[in-house]
């Protein structure tokens, strides 16, 4: 029989997002819009209290694991990071879907960029959202609603590969006259995706981080193709949340 000391007796809160970076396990409060880093050693020992807790790649079985540190745990509950299990309601919504390893990304050259007065106003009346939401709403109320708008559109099949990449085309040829993708990357992904679903599409939005030293990204990705970066430089974070 387990011994009831060693079952989880935590979770993380339904607004926190984790991932096990090279030296540490990062969280992603969507509520706060913030992160928070915990050292590995410190790390490693809370998947014996911690429900869903994100492991390191090739771990080590050690018998030897020091036991949890029930001050960090403590604080980590007065953040509303942890909670009890079933504590909360959580709201409905779909399960984040696995995020392939980006291998390519999208190929402008053979496409043609159809710039029409429509799309000029989709991309304008998307970019102008996205700064809207980055600056008054929280990171959790956006991925709600992204969600909510998800479940009504369809999704990128292989039959709307020329549709993306039609749009994704017409969107990058539209972005240099009204913004940068330089340290803006949050905003050009949200104003990527609003873009795509007027013309009914979908794709997958991803925040990724790093350590050694700390850094994040966000970028948009259909399979393993990411739609507004290049697959080397994407492939330098680990995934957070992918919507």
């Amino acid at each position: 029989m387990q011994d009831a000391h060693s079952k989880p007796q935590l979770e993380l809160a339904h607004h926190v997002r984790a991932c096990a970076c090279e030296s540490c396990v990062v969280l992603l409060d969507l509520r706060r819009n913030r992160y928070l880093a915990i050292s590995k050693p410190e790390a490693l020992p809370l998947s014996k209290l911690i429900k869903g807790w994100p492991a390191f790649d090739a771990q080590p079985h050690n018998t030897d694991t020091p036991l949890p540190n029930h001050k960090t745990v403590q604080q980590l509950v007065a953040l509303e990071l942890l909670i009890r299990p079933a504590s909360e309601a959580a709201p409905e919504q779909a399960p984040e879907t696995a995020l392939p390893t980006a291998l390519q990304e999208l190929d402008h050259d053979g496409t043609t960029a159809r710039i029409s007065a429509r799309r000029s106003f989709a991309f304008l009346t998307s970019s102008a959202s996205a700064s809207w939401c980055l600056r008054h709403r929280s990171l959790w109320a956006i991925v709600c609603a992204r969600i909510s708008r998800k479940h009504r559109l369809r999704g990128p099949g292989a039959e709307s590969i020329e549709a993306i990449q039609s749009a994704c085309a017409a969107y990058a040829a539209l972005r240099p006259f009204f913004f940068s993708t330089q340290q803006q990357c949050l905003h050009d992904s949200l104003s990527l995706l609003g873009f795509l679903a007027t013309e009914g599409l979908s794709a997958q939005w991803v925040i990724g981080v790093k350590s050694n030293p700390f850094a994040a990204h966000s970028w948009v990705q259909r399979g393993d193709m990411v739609l507004n970066d290049q697959h080397e430089r994407v492939r330098q974070f680990c995934p957070i949340l992918v919507v």
